[in-house]
């Protein structure tokens, strides 16, 4: 009885109900089977995150480093865009929580971002303009 009054669940069965999701992250301390998430997510991808792959991939590769225009691919556009309509979706857009949360997202390669330190880079430029062409598309 206590978990159907979860707020948390309530939260996350919602999503789930509402189509809002695209994907479940897992972190692999949870010890739940990846085969009982992705039968309670029916059919979504599950990613499992934790210490060994994490480890592994930031000892293999270095920080991709954003500094020109030509660094900005579109997978670190889609990263940005995830962060701004989860974080930003209406109003004023913090431009350095948005940084922050870039350099803590990784790369499909397993790869790390940076930024770089100026907050008027080519680069940055580049993704304040195509955020902003998102966010006047609607």
């Amino acid at each position: 009885m206590a978990e159907e009054n979860n707020p948390v669940r309530q939260a996350l069965a919602k999503v789930l109900r509402d189509g809002e999701v695209e994907a479940v992250i897992m972190h692999r301390k949870t010890r739940v089977p990846e085969e009982v998430v992705e039968a309670a997510v029916e059919g979504l991808p599950v990613h499992l995150v934790g210490d060994e792959r994490e480890a592994n991939l930031a000892e293999q590769k270095p920080d991709f480093e954003i500094r020109t225009a030509d660094d900005v691919t579109d997978e670190v556009l889609e990263i940005v865009k995830g962060i701004v309509e989860g974080w930003y979706d209406e109003g004023p857009i913090d431009w350095e929580n948005v940084w922050d949360r870039v350099e803590k997202a990784r790369l499909d390669d397993g790869r790390g971002i940076d930024m770089g330190e100026d907050l008027d880079s080519p680069a940055i430029r580049k993704i304040k303009k195509e955020v902003r062409a998102w966010r006047r598309l609607g």
